[in-house]
């Protein structure tokens, strides 16, 4: 049997939460997180404490959003939409046309990108992030 202060959370969980996390609490949520994890692994097992894992990151992921959005709505939402023009603005040179013959996966994968990369440029641009 495994170790539970072996076990790792999700790489992806982890990734994400860093990529979100103000600068400020960079030690804080992340280090609470795996703290609970250790426990949740030890006591549930590795699989469920996995998924907890999951799960929190995206609740804590989600609060950072909407914090952030209700400091600086105007610019974030800025962003996406300057994030969306220059993705569909590359799809046109690239496919041909705006989103013709793209996949549902393709649109969902280039949203969720979008919108990562519009937050983090709204974070750099307006907010106390680490860019």
């Amino acid at each position: 049997m495994t170790h539970a202060s072996s076990v790792q959370p999700p790489r992806v969980a982890v990734w994400l939460l860093d990529l979100f996390t103000p600068y400020e609490q960079t030690e804080s949520i992340p280090g609470d997180l795996l703290e609970e994890f250790s426990d949740v692994a030890s006591k549930s097992g590795v699989a469920n404490a996995r998924r907890w894992y999951l799960r929190q990151s995206v609740r804590t992921i989600l609060h950072l959003v909407r914090s952030g959005f209700r400091v600086a709505p105007w610019s974030i939402a800025g962003a996406v939409v300057g994030g969306v023009l220059l993705v569909q603005l590359g799809h046109a040179f690239t496919e041909g046309g705006f989103g013709r013959g793209m996949s549902s996966s393709v649109i969902t994968s280039t949203a969720f990108h979008t919108l990562t990369c519009s937050y983090i440029t709204a974070e750099c641009i307006f907010g106390a992030s680490r860019c």
